[in-house]
């Protein structure tokens, strides 16, 4: 199985809100490489209905990353650190912090 790209992700919501991509968080927006797309307005797609959960799948999948690590070192070692890296990650993932 080939690697994942490395994290951290972003998500970046675009104009009017209706496209959202989720970035590897480079300084320099044009070095980013794309992960995924959501969209809000899906018409764009030539589809007819509206997803609402559009950004909180991109948040999702930004968090990707620091859950999978959180969730390796959770399995390995039983740490506190590790559980408050743990809870970080599933808040980012929620929308209440990055």
């Amino acid at each position: 199985m080939s690697e994942h790209t490395p994290g951290p992700w972003r998500y970046w919501i675009y104009g009017a809100g209706t496209r959202i991509e989720v970035l590897t968080s480079e300084s320099e927006f044009h070095k980013a490489t794309p992960i995924a797309l959501t969209y809000r307005d899906a018409s764009e797609l030539g589809f007819k209905f509206t997803p609402p959960n559009a950004e909180a799948n991109a948040r999702l999948i930004a968090a990707a990353p620091e859950l999978l690590d959180a969730l390796k070192h959770a399995v390995q070692f039983n740490s506190q650190e590790w559980a408050n890296k743990a809870e970080a990650a599933i808040a980012k993932a929620e929308g209440k912090g990055e």
